[in-house]
């Protein structure tokens, strides 16, 4: 998305100069703040709020793609979910302490496979049905997360509390 739209405008203001690295400044702030929060409202909470910020990132890019303060809005909500989600030990309170590093590896394997995934996207569909349809179809992963969430109980060692 940056790329394209470095390759469709001047990039050259200090705006812009931000576009590839404004993400990564949220979660250094809210992953912080990320334990404290999970233990106030329960770790499958942090997970839904953090859908949130992610669906929105995607419908920013989908609205205004050519908008640097849209794409750093956008970049901004995607470091925010992101930084909520770091911050989440939801896994340990849900699965077996016997299986919990092969779920982490599961998790790590489905970051990275999303990663590829979306540059693979944005490489075939982009010229097809522009960024536009493919941010559309991007926000659809986090809504469809958010939906199951919204479906799940809480963890058992938080409703203990």
């Amino acid at each position: 998305v940056i790329i394209s739209y470095r390759e469709h405008n001047d990039a050259r203001g200090p705006c812009e100069k931000l576009l590839g690295t404004f993400d990564e400044i949220p979660p250094i702030v809210i992953a912080i703040l990320g334990g404290f929060l999970q233990q106030l409202f329960g770790p499958k909470n942090m997970l839904i709020v953090s859908a949130v910020p992610s669906i929105l990132s995607w419908v920013l890019l989908a609205l205004a793609p050519d908008s640097v303060l849209s794409l750093l809005v956008s970049r901004a909500c995607a470091g925010l979910a992101y930084g909520l989600i770091i911050g989440n030990v939801f896994l340990p309170n849900a699965v077996s302490s016997k299986f919990l590093g092969s779920f982490k590896m599961i998790e790590l394997a489905c970051k990275g496979s999303g990663s590829i995934l979306t540059f693979l996207a944005l490489f075939g569909f982009l010229s097809i049905i522009g960024i536009h349809g493919v941010a559309w179809i991007f926000a659809a992963v986090p809504s469809l997360g958010l939906m199951g969430l919204l479906l799940t109980k809480e963890s058992a060692v938080f409703q203990a509390k």
